[in-house]
């Protein structure tokens, strides 16, 4: 669809995405071609370019709290707020979720099912600290595929005992390297790939490094965690799976089209009564 003005004045109701996962791209297609605006929200440059190519009509580059987001939903018309943030963004969607209920525009997240492997040498620690001591407990090179984020308790606990060594693998963008030099990590130590990664690729990575333990959070099928897995148990490698977040807020599906169902409702219904909540200017 064509870019959404700054002046709303009579433009049509939007479906605002809130991305954080490769899913959000195929979410604002699906949307997209269907006819509907979309209006995404992105903490980076990188996920705004690819919400663009994705069929997103205006992004919005950068961090959104309940404030911000509630700014947002004042001023555009929108009619739906898909929240298709990263199932360990808890903070992102709580402001979100807040921000509609406040301002009374439909919420739904879209929550990426879990994967639950029965395979042996899987360990399932409580909180980013606890995996990280964990995983040097299970060995003394650990590779790291959980981005940048929580790079600081592992890069912590590697550096308690000499001989310790830790690998990331991490999107070849500036600010991810970046930080990745201010936690101490020397360019030998960095795999600064774009995924999806396969089996095969997994294992060479694995193997190259000379790793010892794979840590991967539980972020879904989407999240490449089933073939990290396989590549790992072919080495015969522990896999440290950290839990994702408790249950978060509001309603939720792991169903693309329901999420479009629901914005072909809201977006046919014949006054914006139906769905109490911000009209357009």
């Amino acid at each position: 669809m064509g870019v959404i003005p700054g002046d709303t004045e009579g433009v049509p109701l939007v479906i605002l995405v809130l991305a954080g996962t490769s899913d959000a791209g195929e979410i604002i297609n699906e949307l997209a071609t269907r006819g509907l605006v979309v209006l995404a929200s992105s903490l980076t440059a990188y996920g705004t370019q690819l919400a663009r190519a994705a069929g997103a009509g205006q992004v919005l580059t950068g961090p959104l709290d309940a404030v911000g987001m509630e700014e947002v939903l004042a001023r555009y018309p929108v009619r739906l707020l898909v929240d298709a943030t990263h199932p360990f963004a808890t903070g992102a969607s709580a402001a979100a979720h807040a921000a509609a209920l406040r301002k009374g525009v439909p919420y739904l997240r879209w929550e990426r099912p879990p994967v639950n492997p029965t395979c042996p040498g899987i360990y399932r620690p409580a909180g980013w600290e606890e995996s990280a001591r964990m995983a040097f407990s299970l060995g003394r090179v650990v590779f790291l595929t959980v981005g940048t984020r929580h790079l600081a308790p592992f890069a912590a606990e590697a550096a308690r005992e000499p001989g310790r060594r830790l690998v990331v693998r991490i999107l070849p963008v500036a600010e991810s390297l970046a930080f990745c030099h201010q936690c101490g990590l020397l360019p030998s130590q960095i795999v600064a790939m774009q995924g999806p990664f396969s089996r095969e690729l997994n294992r060479a990575l694995f193997s190259f490094y000379r790793a010892e333990v794979v840590v991967t959070k539980e972020s879904g099928p989407q999240g490449g965690v089933a073939a990290k897995i396989a590549a790992a148990q072919d080495l015969h490698l522990p896999v440290v799976i950290v839990e994702r977040p408790a249950s978060l807020p509001g309603p939720a599906t792991g169903r693309i089209e329901e999420i479009v169902a629901k914005a072909l409702e809201v977006n046919k219904a014949e006054n914006w009564g139906d769905y109490p909540g911000p009209r357009q200017p």
